[in-house]
């Protein structure tokens, strides 16, 4: 094993990329899955068995049954780490401890002093081909398996599928033009590979913001969102999903994400209105918050908010002080 190793070390170094990944999983597969271009090769591991003498199916990633199965693989592949530690979750805001009205009363405080500054405009409007006037365009991500599949994704470090990268490239089409100043993204594969077939590949200045990975879902990663209270029957009656306070086990509520977001929308905001054009790439969940903070949208309102896979949205200044002139 130490030989075969260091041979794959050394194909890393002259070719400069990885062949190998060992992770390591808290979870058993039902059997091999073997996923090779748009082949899938699975099984099942039979008891008092060699897991090698057991049956093997094939299917086509495009057929229904191979999208269940392709899901699971990713799920299981991406819930992994290849480094000790597992995932990272930020410890929780200093509003954790504090009653739900009395958080939302803070939220609405801080909404009320950022909803307004930025106003949105259609995607006709001639502002959006002024490169002397501030600008902040919102990119959710293009589309991966799991958001097909109505998996919970969470910080599941997943990239995007092929009518990701189709749309990706689509939506270079619409923001190309624009003279960006600033590009922030999620440090999540499914953000930069969304900027990377938007931008050509020329991504050198993106910087990416922690602040602006999705919402932690700790242990439903991974879940049907239709249905994970029936494999995680600590969650029954539960809907985590349009909660604004209530968070899974090591992941965050939308309170949490909230919190979490706003000082780097303030910092934006501050940008915008000195004349400067930012482009933001990231999340549904940060982007239903952030969205929630420039409309003056209510909670309930925001979690609702229906923000799909490579949805745009642009503001502007509301005031001419967003000019550069």
């Amino acid at each position: 094993a130490d030989s075969w190793l260091n041979y794959n070390k050394s194909c890393n170094a002259e070719e400069g990329k990885p062949r190998l990944e060992v992770r390591f999983y808290s979870c058993l597969p039902f059997g091999p899955i073997y996923v090779i271009d748009d082949d899938i090769y699975w099984g099942l591991y039979l008891a008092n068995q060699d897991s090698m003498l057991g049956p093997v199916f094939h299917s086509r990633t495009t057929s229904v049954l191979g999208r269940q199965i392709l899901a699971s693989y990713e799920a299981v592949w991406h819930s992994a780490s290849h480094k000790t530690g597992g995932l990272g979750v930020s410890p929780p805001h200093l509003h954790s401890r504090l009653s739900h009205a009395t958080e939302e009363s803070d939220i609405a405080r801080k909404i009320a002093v950022t909803a307004g500054i930025l106003r949105t405009r259609s995607p006709g409007d001639s502002a959006h081909f002024d490169a002397t006037l501030g600008c902040l365009c919102l990119l959710r991500h293009a589309d991966t398996d799991l958001n097909v599949a109505a998996i919970v994704t969470g910080e599941l470090d997943i990239g995007i599928n092929a009518q990701g990268r189709d749309k990706a490239r689509t939506i270079g089409k619409q923001i190309w033009r624009e003279r960006w100043t600033r590009i922030y993204s999620s440090p999540l594969r499914r953000c930069i590979e969304t900027l990377t077939e938007a931008l050509a590949g020329k991504v050198e200045n993106v910087e990416l913001r922690d602040e602006l990975r999705e919402r932690a879902m700790g242990d439903v990663d991974g879940y049907s969102k239709a249905s994970y209270s029936a494999s995680l029957p600590q969650y029954g009656g539960t809907d985590l999903l349009t909660s604004f306070h209530t968070a899974a086990n090591s992941g965050e509520s939308y309170c949490d994400v909230f919190w979490r977001i706003l000082p780097l929308l303030e910092e934006v905001i501050s940008h915008v209105k000195s004349g400067e054009r930012v482009l933001l790439c990231s999340h549904e969940g940060p982007m239903r918050m952030i969205l929630m903070a420039l409309d003056g949208s209510t909670t309930d309102a925001a979690i609702k908010r229906d923000v799909k896979s490579g949805d745009i949205f642009y503001y502007f200044p509301a005031s001419p002080t967003g000019s550069a002139h």
